[in-house]
Protein backbone atom coordinates (compact mmCIF):
# COMPACT_ATOMS: atom_id res chain seq x y z
CA UNK A 1 0.00 0.00 0.00
CA UNK A 2 2.80 2.42 0.78
CA UNK A 3 4.24 1.73 -2.68
CA UNK A 4 0.86 2.72 -4.14
CA UNK A 5 0.94 5.92 -2.10
CA UNK A 6 4.44 6.77 -3.27
CA UNK A 7 3.48 6.09 -6.89
CA UNK A 8 0.33 8.21 -6.57
CA UNK A 9 2.28 11.09 -5.00
CA UNK A 10 4.93 10.81 -7.71
CA UNK A 11 2.27 10.90 -10.44
CA UNK A 12 0.57 13.87 -8.77
CA UNK A 13 3.83 15.80 -8.55
CA UNK A 14 4.61 14.98 -12.18
CA UNK A 15 1.13 16.10 -13.30
CA UNK A 16 1.47 19.39 -11.39
CA UNK A 17 4.92 20.01 -12.87
CA UNK A 18 3.59 19.23 -16.36
CA UNK A 19 0.67 21.58 -15.75
CA UNK A 20 3.02 24.39 -14.72
CA UNK A 21 5.23 23.85 -17.77
CA UNK A 22 2.25 23.79 -20.10
CA UNK A 23 0.95 27.03 -18.58
CA UNK A 24 4.31 28.66 -19.33
CA UNK A 25 4.11 27.31 -22.89
CA UNK A 26 0.53 28.56 -23.18
CA UNK A 27 1.54 32.07 -22.11
CA UNK A 28 4.41 32.07 -24.61
CA UNK A 29 2.06 30.93 -27.39
CA UNK A 30 -0.43 33.66 -26.50
CA UNK A 31 2.33 36.24 -26.89
CA UNK A 32 3.40 34.71 -30.21
CA UNK A 33 -0.20 34.77 -31.49
CA UNK A 34 -0.53 38.43 -30.53
CA UNK A 35 2.72 39.25 -32.35
CA UNK A 36 1.50 37.27 -35.36
CA UNK A 37 -1.82 39.13 -35.38
CA UNK A 38 0.03 42.44 -35.23
CA UNK A 39 2.30 41.39 -38.10
CA UNK A 40 -0.68 40.32 -40.22
CA UNK A 41 -2.48 43.61 -39.61
CA UNK A 42 0.67 45.59 -40.46
CA UNK A 43 1.13 43.66 -43.71
CA UNK A 44 -2.55 44.17 -44.59
CA UNK A 45 -2.25 47.92 -44.01
CA UNK A 46 0.90 48.11 -46.12
CA UNK A 47 -0.74 46.00 -48.84
CA UNK A 48 -3.74 48.33 -48.99
CA UNK A 49 -1.45 51.33 -49.46
CA UNK A 50 0.61 49.62 -52.14
CA UNK A 51 -2.55 48.47 -53.95
CA UNK A 52 -3.79 52.06 -54.10
CA UNK A 53 -0.45 53.19 -55.52
CA UNK A 54 -0.52 50.33 -58.04
CA UNK A 55 -4.08 51.17 -59.10
CA UNK A 56 -3.18 54.83 -59.64
CA UNK A 57 -0.04 53.88 -61.56
CA UNK A 58 -2.00 51.42 -63.69
CA UNK A 59 -4.67 54.01 -64.45
CA UNK A 60 -2.03 56.47 -65.63
CA UNK A 61 -0.27 53.78 -67.69
CA UNK A 62 -3.57 52.71 -69.24
CA UNK A 63 -4.26 56.28 -70.28
CA UNK A 64 -0.82 56.59 -71.87
CA UNK A 65 -0.53 53.29 -73.79
CA UNK A 66 -4.05 51.82 -73.72
CA UNK A 67 -5.77 49.57 -71.24
CA UNK A 68 -5.12 46.23 -73.00
CA UNK A 69 -1.44 46.91 -73.55
CA UNK A 70 -1.02 48.17 -69.99
CA UNK A 71 -2.70 45.03 -68.60
CA UNK A 72 -0.49 42.78 -70.71
CA UNK A 73 2.72 44.56 -69.69
CA UNK A 74 1.90 45.07 -65.99
CA UNK A 75 0.62 41.55 -65.40
CA UNK A 76 3.41 39.83 -67.32
CA UNK A 77 5.82 37.89 -65.11
CA UNK A 78 8.78 36.88 -67.19
CA UNK A 79 12.16 35.62 -66.07
CA UNK A 80 13.85 38.88 -67.02
CA UNK A 81 13.67 41.90 -64.71
CA UNK A 82 11.64 43.80 -67.32
CA UNK A 83 9.53 41.49 -69.53
CA UNK A 84 8.84 44.28 -72.04
CA UNK A 85 10.88 46.57 -74.27
CA UNK A 86 11.77 49.93 -72.79
CA UNK A 87 11.24 51.86 -76.01
CA UNK A 88 7.61 50.67 -76.21
CA UNK A 89 6.61 51.98 -72.79
CA UNK A 90 6.64 55.03 -70.54
CA UNK A 91 7.74 55.75 -67.00
CA UNK A 92 4.13 55.25 -65.85
CA UNK A 93 4.20 51.68 -67.18
CA UNK A 94 7.42 51.02 -65.29
CA UNK A 95 5.89 52.40 -62.11
CA UNK A 96 2.75 50.28 -62.58
CA UNK A 97 4.83 47.18 -63.33
CA UNK A 98 6.98 47.50 -60.22
CA UNK A 99 3.99 48.41 -58.04
CA UNK A 100 2.25 45.26 -59.26
CA UNK A 101 5.32 43.18 -58.37
CA UNK A 102 5.33 44.74 -54.89
CA UNK A 103 1.65 43.88 -54.48
CA UNK A 104 2.36 40.27 -55.42
CA UNK A 105 5.28 40.10 -52.98
CA UNK A 106 3.16 41.55 -50.15
CA UNK A 107 0.30 39.15 -50.91
CA UNK A 108 2.78 36.28 -50.69
CA UNK A 109 4.14 37.63 -47.41
CA UNK A 110 0.60 38.06 -46.06
CA UNK A 111 -0.30 34.48 -46.98
CA UNK A 112 2.78 33.15 -45.20
CA UNK A 113 2.07 35.28 -42.10
CA UNK A 114 -1.58 34.17 -42.00
CA UNK A 115 -0.57 30.51 -42.37
CA UNK A 116 1.95 30.84 -39.55
CA UNK A 117 -0.67 32.56 -37.39
CA UNK A 118 -3.19 29.80 -38.07
CA UNK A 119 -0.64 27.18 -37.01
CA UNK A 120 0.22 29.13 -33.86
CA UNK A 121 -3.48 29.38 -32.97
CA UNK A 122 -3.87 25.63 -33.46
CA UNK A 123 -0.86 24.95 -31.19
CA UNK A 124 -2.35 27.31 -28.61
CA UNK A 125 -5.72 25.55 -28.79
CA UNK A 126 -4.09 22.13 -28.24
CA UNK A 127 -2.00 23.45 -25.35
CA UNK A 128 -5.05 25.02 -23.70
CA UNK A 129 -6.84 21.69 -24.03
CA UNK A 130 -3.94 19.86 -22.34
CA UNK A 131 -3.70 22.43 -19.53
CA UNK A 132 -7.42 22.14 -18.94
CA UNK A 133 -7.31 18.33 -18.93
CA UNK A 134 -4.49 18.32 -16.38
CA UNK A 135 -6.16 20.94 -14.20
CA UNK A 136 -9.68 19.53 -14.32
CA UNK A 137 -9.18 15.78 -14.74
CA UNK A 138 -5.72 14.35 -14.09
CA UNK A 139 -4.61 16.38 -11.06
CA UNK A 140 -7.94 15.97 -9.21
CA UNK A 141 -7.88 12.23 -9.97
CA UNK A 142 -4.35 11.89 -8.61
CA UNK A 143 -5.29 13.95 -5.53
CA UNK A 144 -8.28 11.65 -4.93
CA UNK A 145 -6.02 8.63 -5.38
CA UNK A 146 -3.47 9.98 -2.85
CA UNK A 147 -6.28 10.77 -0.40
CA UNK A 148 -7.83 7.34 -0.85
CA UNK A 149 -4.55 5.43 -0.45
CA UNK A 150 -3.61 7.59 2.58
CA UNK A 151 -7.00 6.81 4.10
CA UNK A 152 -6.55 3.12 3.45
CA UNK A 153 -3.10 3.14 5.07
CA UNK A 154 -4.38 5.06 8.11
CA UNK A 155 -7.32 2.67 8.46
CA UNK A 156 -4.97 -0.28 8.18
CA UNK A 157 -2.70 1.23 10.86
CA UNK A 158 -5.68 1.83 13.21
CA UNK A 159 -6.86 -1.73 12.71
CA UNK A 160 -3.34 -2.95 13.42
CA UNK A 161 -3.16 -0.88 16.64
CA UNK A 162 -6.51 -2.28 17.79
CA UNK A 163 -5.28 -5.82 17.09
CA UNK A 164 -2.04 -5.17 18.99
CA UNK A 165 -3.93 -3.77 22.00
CA UNK A 166 -6.27 -6.76 21.97
CA UNK A 167 -3.30 -9.10 21.73
CA UNK A 168 -1.57 -7.33 24.68
CA UNK A 169 -4.72 -7.58 26.79
CA UNK A 170 -4.95 -11.28 26.06
CA UNK A 171 -1.26 -11.73 26.77
CA UNK A 172 -1.42 -9.77 30.03
CA UNK A 173 -4.53 -11.62 31.29
CA UNK A 174 -3.22 -15.09 30.58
Amino acid sequence: MKANLLAAKKNLALAKKGHDLLEVKQNALIQEVRRGEKTVSEIKAKLMKVKKVAERAFTIAAMEIGRETAERVVNETGASPLPYRLEDTTAAVDKAFFARREVIALEDELTKAETALTRQKERLRRTKKRVSALRNISIPNYEKRVKYVTGQIEEHERDEMVRQKAARRLYVHT
